[in-house]
């Protein structure tokens, strides 16, 4: 019974590094959308532009390539892929500050307003000593003005209209 155990082991080991080595080789195929057809040359198109190449002759680069684009099509991924970068390095950012923080994943989660306070809290401040979201907290929790008291519109009379 313990050989077939193995020859069955043996067997799905052999499958999945067959398949990561299918599944790798087709990384390599053309893709078959335009946008992952730039997306794969992407840093290449990116170190052009950066080295002052025009987006028209980087489309026109492209066409040679069999990536048949228009400058506007072009323009738009430029746009959408520099979105996502930022959007991306902006996460790690924060991942990064979380981790040296050493908060637990959980609290930033959590809704950045505190608990109400009681009359008898309010002169005691809260330690802020290692709270990097205490300012945030604090904002949050001010009382927003309300713009039509501020511009005295609505009923000059008092009188409630509606």
């Amino acid at each position: 019974m313990g050989t077939r155990a193995n020859d069955s082991d043996s067997h799905v080991r052999k499958w999945i590094t067959q398949a990561r080595n299918r599944l790798a080789a087709r990384r390599e195929e053309k893709p078959l959308t335009k946008a992952g057809q730039i997306r794969a040359v992407w840093p290449q198109v990116e170190a052009a532009l950066a080295n002052g190449q025009s987006l028209s002759s980087i489309r026109n680069w492209l066409e040679d390539e069999g990536v048949v684009v228009s400058l506007r099509t072009l323009s738009s991924y430029k746009t959408r892929f520099r979105r996502r970068e930022d959007a991306n390095r902006k996460r790690r950012a924060l991942e990064a500050s979380i981790r040296q923080t050493g908060l637990p994943q959980e609290r930033v989660e959590e809704p950045l307003r505190e608990p109400p306070h009681s009359p008898a809290d309010s002169n005691a401040q809260p330690s802020n000593e290692h709270d990097p979201y205490a300012q945030a907290r604090r904002v949050l929790n001010e009382k927003r003005p309300d713009i039509r008291n501020i511009h005295g519109d609505g009923d000059p009379t008092g009188r409630d209209l509606v």
